[in-house]
């Protein structure tokens, strides 16, 4: 069995808690998805943890066990993939 099969569906990783990224997370959590977020300043990111996300210091904590990943940063260019490791080679570009 593959790591996804074991995470909840409705787990989300939200790489890039700018101005967009933040309210995306806040609006995940808000409606029943498990969010998890990650953010280049963690400071930027942990005040999303009054939110009730997850937040992590590590881009790959962050997407550890998520079923959709969702970057949101300006290299990256609002990417969003079901496989973590397709966000991370689209953002390396």
């Amino acid at each position: 069995m593959t790591q996804v099969e074991h995470a909840d569906t409705r787990s989300i990783a939200v790489l890039g808690t700018g101005i967009m990224g933040a309210g995306i997370a806040r609006n995940l959590q808000k409606n029943g998805f498990q969010t998890r977020a990650w953010n280049r300043t963690f400071e930027k990111a942990s005040a999303l943890a009054d939110n009730g996300v997850q937040v992590h210091e590590l881009a790959a904590n962050a997407v550890q066990g998520a079923v959709r990943t969702m970057a949101r940063s300006p290299n990256c260019r609002g990417r969003s993939s079901s496989r973590p490791s397709a966000c991370r080679a689209s953002c390396s570009r």
